[in-house]
């Protein structure tokens, strides 16, 4: 990798998932990049969110229901509407093989909007029991494992595996093979999220 940095020892210090996020995170086409052990510090960072929040979500849910027709609550309106939003976008990065734009799309769509928003927001509903709340964190979580599973198979193949267990829709058996999310289903709420087309 450069700098005299042993791939195998960044994977055996931070993770398979974490060094390749790490490194298509870091790395802009036609720049060159600078690495020292401490950048994968990000990746490894960065999985162990999504690990926790989705063990979390899973283990507060209990059984993830088929994604409403219509719901109510703003945050169930405005983290769909983010969703759609980021399939698009992420969708284009990877056809442009922008892959470093389309990892720091999931990243903050995963880090800002999912863990530190909507799970945050949607807590005390878990805990009594809302099913729409459950469903939605469901389809999130669904769609989110798949764009990212390109680029960090391990984690989102394992925690896939635990949303199979709990869904009551019929997912793939391994996240290899599932459908490419193409947001049907999804909406976009204008008031939830205005900034929508601004932040694509």
């Amino acid at each position: 990798l450069g700098n005299g940095i042993d791939p195998l020892d960044m994977i055996a210090q931070y993770g398979a998932d974490a060094m390749r996020f790490s490194l298509i995170l870091l790395t802009k086409e036609g720049q060159d990049t600078r690495l020292a052990v401490e950048k994968f510090e990000q990746g490894r960072n960065f999985m162990n969110k999504l690990w926790n929040a989705a063990r979390f979500a899973l283990g507060k849910a209990g059984r993830l229901p088929a994604l409403p027709a219509q719901v109510t609550a703003l945050e169930d309106r405005w983290i769909p509407s983010r969703l759609l939003a980021t399939i698009e976008a992420v969708g284009g990065c990877w056809e442009r093989y922008d892959f470093n734009d389309g990892a720091n799309l999931l990243y903050r769509f995963t880090w800002n909007d999912v863990c530190d928003w909507y799970v945050e927001a949607i807590k005390p509903r878990l805990e009594a029991g809302d099913r729409v709340a459950a469903a939605v964190l469901g389809r999130v979580l669904r769609d989110l494992l798949a764009l990212l599973h390109p680029i960090a198979p391990f984690v989102t193949e394992s925690i896939w595996q635990r949303l199979r267990e709990v869904s009551d829709e019929a997912l793939a058996p391994v996240l290899m093979t599932a459908p490419w999310p193409d947001g049907a289903g999804l909406f976009h709420h204008e008031p939830a999220c205005p900034d929508w087309f601004d932040w694509r």
